[in-house]
């Protein structure tokens, strides 16, 4: 019955054997009324007799005849579908996939064959299910009888170590052993190592892993270092012509007045004659005076350029240096429908593109921004090293650097401007491995607050954002920075005090635990393409009732709305993370630093937060925790091959 082809449907009304109906009538009616032959004989009988040959005896018969078988048929097949339906959903049930995540899984696998799906390679749920990973795959994997030495779970889980090594630690790759006891551990598979090992050859003849370098990737992380590698390498070899040295640095001069050091004068003549080139250097140091030098020689020589960073209040702030437009990276390379609409097909049109922040970019953003530049395009790339690294997989940055093949400038001499500067001072301090100065009368800008305590610190911040620093610097703004988010000193429970402390009353919305007020400070937490805002993006509620909110971002034009389904895309960030802090700049900046924050303490971590400051940075907390945070240099070195594939 459920056939629609024009001789399956003839053919069925042949089988009904009514009297007068055979063959050629049969077709005949189903040539009148095609796919609707079926609605037309059980609901609107009288229309068959438009068909010649067919009175009104034969089109009566027809119809009950038909009705009859079709509707006996039908009934039996709903009993059938019942039955299947009671069959799936206790399938469902029992493996814990009920509700949202069973329609998702019979939206990808079709709902007569997602259970088969399932039970031939439940870990195939971790690989095309939002909202399902390893974890619960396995769980899955267990309830329908899978041992924990099954090869498909072991393969699963080396791409879920490496995956998971990539998200916490940064990696890009990991050497075969690595890998292997990550999966290995009680953790992820805990089962011996020596039975996980034989799988990953297994794993590579599959696609889900690959080798190259000594190193397992995932295939697009593999494919990604390589074309990073193997554009900066042309861009490297993409000089132009030079002009005389001393000419382009004087004109440079000429047309902003400033006389530049040595080291920025190297800069500016490598902006206008290399294809690649890296200007780094601490807080102070001059980097954005350089820049406007470099845009005035770009322009004298005709060079169109575009400038850009990874965050927006990055690309403001460079917005605001250079008196040019920056946009973020995304935003330049127009971001539509899931993918950057700018690429080898559709590049940018600009000479030269220029990245600040660079520290900031990872590995995938990388790529995507050199696919997007013509062929024989400038890059110059800015940024700190000594900065915390990208939030998502790679060094790229460093790697760029420590590979030795892309001219590098790196700015030492503290100018002459930012000599009173206790931020800069101790931020260098920090960075070169000294202890920084807490107790010069002097400075006034940067100060301690010995609190040993984590509730005392908490109540200190309080104080200090609510009356004492609003008082004293009236109009400016104050961030919160921690190390971490748990603890009693961590962002998560400061935001909930200030939150009551700042901005207690009013229309709200709460959001699995989380109260949003019209007011607040948030912060978008992860990429949503579709408003426009990224990870990173803070911004002040401007209306909230029921379970919406509206949110107006810092660099944005119109209030953002956020129904129940995306609240989990926003935090509160009247504290935030060090990590997520890195590309802002605020006026006055309070960190607070208290050994409870354990590993979290690095002396990147600490020198990241300092020169988050532009006018005043305070820290209340524990000496011991600073001199943790210039013990340790960095955290774990990431692995990858990036440098290595430059260097070849």
């Amino acid at each position: 019955m459920y056939v629609t082809h024009d001789k399956g449907m003839a053919g069925y009304i042949c089988e009904c054997k009514v009297k007068g109906i055979g063959k050629k009538l049969s077709q005949d009616i189903v040539a009148k009324y095609g796919r609707k032959t079926f609605d037309v004989i059980l609901k609107d009988w009288q229309r068959l007799l438009d068909v010649d040959g067919i009175g009104h005896m034969r089109a009566e018969n027809l119809h009950r005849t038909f009705a009859a078988k079709f509707g006996a048929e039908v009934e039996e097949d709903r009993k059938r579908q019942n039955e299947l339906e009671r069959e799936r959903s206790i399938f469902y049930h029992k493996l814990g996939l009920s509700g949202w995540l069973r329609r998702a899984i019979e939206n990808k696998y079709g709902e007569h064959y997602a259970k088969g799906v399932i039970e031939r390679n439940p870990y195939q749920l971790a690989e095309d299910i939002d909202g399902i990973g390893f974890k619960r795959a396995d769980e899955v994997a267990s309830k329908l009888g899978y041992g924990k030495e099954d090869p498909r779970r072991i393969r699963a889980g080396l791409k879920f170590a490496l995956q998971e090594q990539m998200q916490q630690a940064g990696h890009c790759c990991m050497p075969r052993v690595m890998l292997a006891a990550k999966a290995a551990h009680k953790n992820v598979l805990d089962i011996d190592i020596e039975q996980v090992k034989p799988e990953i050859d297994t794993a590579i003849a599959e696609g889900l892993l690959v080798e190259n370098m000594d190193a397992l990737y995932l295939p697009k992380y593999r494919d990604a270092e390589r074309y990073v590698a193997e554009t900066i390498k042309t861009m490297v070899k993409n000089r132009t012509i030079p002009t005389n040295a001393e000419v382009i640095v004087d004109m440079a001069k000429q047309q902003t007045g400033i006389n530049y050091s040595s080291e920025q004068r190297d800069a500016i003549r490598k902006a206008a004659t290399e294809g690649v080139m890296i200007l780094t250097g601490g807080p102070g140091t001059g980097k954005t005076t350089t820049l406007r030098g470099m845009l005035a020689v770009l322009t004298y020589y005709g060079y169109t350029y575009e400038l850009c960073a990874p965050t927006g209040r990055a690309a403001k702030r460079m917005s605001e240096m250079t008196h040019q437009e920056a946009m973020t990276i995304h935003r330049l390379l127009d971001y539509q429908n899931g993918k950057f609409s700018r690429d080898e097909n559709n590049p940018l049109a600009a000479d030269v593109i220029i990245c600040d922040e660079a520290s900031m970019v990872d590995l995938l953003l990388m790529q995507s921004l050199l696919r997007a530049m013509k062929v024989g395009a400038k890059f110059i790339i800015i940024g700190d090293n000594d900065q915390l690294p990208s939030v998502g997989s790679g060094r790229v940055l460093g790697d760029l650097i420590d590979s030795g093949k892309v001219p590098t400038v790196k700015l030492t001499q503290i100018h002459r401007q930012a000599e009173g500067s206790y931020i800069i001072y101790n931020a260098h301090r920090i960075i070169n491995g000294n202890f920084p100065i807490l107790d010069n009368r002097n400075a006034n800008d940067f100060f301690f607050d010995n609190v040993e305590d984590e509730e005392k610190a908490a109540k200190e911040v309080i104080s200090l954002v609510k009356t004492r620093l609003s008082e004293k610097y009236p109009g400016k703004e104050i961030q919160v920075l921690c190390p971490n988010r748990k603890n009693a000193s961590g962002c998560n429970m400061l935001n909930v005090i200030m939150q009551e402390a700042l901005n207690p009353d009013g229309h709200q919305t709460e959001f699995h635990g989380t109260i949003y007020r019209k007011g607040d400070r948030v912060m978008q937490i992860k990429n949503n393409y579709q408003k426009g805002v990224f990870n990173g993006d803070v911004g002040t509620v401007t209306a909230a009732d029921g379970d919406s909110i509206y949110v107006m971002f810092d660099d944005g034009e119109a209030a953002q709305h956020y129904d129940d389904d995306e609240l989990g895309e926003l935090d509160l960030s009247y504290a935030t993370t060090i990590h997520k802090s890195q590309g802002s700049e605020y006026d006055i900046v309070v960190i607070v630093l208290m050994t409870s924050a354990g590993i979290m303490l690095q002396r990147n971590l600490l020198y990241t937060a300092v020169t988050r400051a532009k006018s005043v940075c305070l820290i209340v907390g524990q000496k011991d925790a600073i001199y943790k945070c210039i013990a340790e240099w960095r955290m774990t070195p990431r692995i990858t091959r990036l440098k290595e594939r430059i260097q070849l």
